[in-house]
């Protein structure tokens, strides 16, 4: 690291604890803001957990309370009402380096086995992501986003 690359950092670090906290706040106030919205359920965060970063708001997305449609036709659905998203990850079984390391350690077989891992795929194809930029908005900013996943509930339906 340079030494000016060093001094944005520490600048940046000093705003770090009034970020963290807009974030928390946020997130509690989206949580609440989706209560009312059949089909939308916000990843829980454990119990234990004393400091969240909030680098990621994760949503689990019920197609059958939004008439069957697809987490991707969700996905696209809250991008037309202005709500940056995405799908996330895919499973870690689907990546190549995974692959090719078990393919190099137990053969070609051992990749048989990848498709045995059911919450991986359901986690996979029903959450959605909402980066932690979007938790640094305003509160009006945040009830947009509930009122964007309610509107598309309304016209979806179960």
């Amino acid at each position: 690291m340079s030494e000016w690359q060093g001094a944005i950092l520490t600048a940046q670090l000093e705003r770090l604890p009034d970020a963290m906290a807009l974030r928390q706040r946020n997130a509690a106030r989206l949580t609440e803001g989706l209560a009312d919205v059949p089909g939308l359920a916000p990843v829980k965060v454990d119990a234990r957990v004393t400091s969240h970063a909030w680098h990621l708001y994760q949503i689990r997305y019920d197609p059958a309370r939004f008439g069957g449609r697809g987490r991707d036709e969700f996905l696209k659905a809250l991008q037309a009402e202005g709500i940056p998203c995405s799908g996330g990850y895919v499973p870690l079984t689907y990546q190549a380096a995974i692959q090719n390391t078990l393919r190099a350690r137990f053969g070609e077989e051992s990749l048989a086995n990848l498709a045995e891992v059911p919450r991986a795929e359901h986690a996979g194809g029903h959450t959605v992501w909402l980066t932690q930029t979007m938790l640094l908005g305003e509160e009006a900013d945040i009830d947009q986003i509930a009122e964007a996943c309610r509107k598309i509930q309304r016209a979806w339906g179960e």
